[in-house]
């Protein structure tokens, strides 16, 4: 499936979404910088607020672009076995 951005990615997600949790209680998280627009358009959707999650990547010592691991805003690390 091909998106013409971001913000009709979220609003094609939020249309399947939609049914299911239209009337739940519940938080929107996205993760910054390209989730923000696709999550935003989640929660006006669904009326929901959206918060973010912060980690920070590690990256391979051979080439830092690429992530090997993830550190949340409490420390805990998350890596991909």
């Amino acid at each position: 499936m091909l998106f013409r951005n971001r913000v009709d990615a979220g609003k094609r997600l939020a249309t399947l979404l939609a049914e299911k949790y239209a009337r739940v209680d519940g938080v929107v998280y996205a993760l910054p910088r390209g989730g923000v627009p696709l999550g935003l358009e989640v929660a006006h959707a669904l009326d929901m607020p959206l918060d973010l999650i912060i980690p920070r990547k590690i990256g391979h010592p051979g080439n830092p672009e690429y992530a090997i691991c993830a550190v949340t805003e409490q420390g805990e690390t998350l890596c991909d076995e």
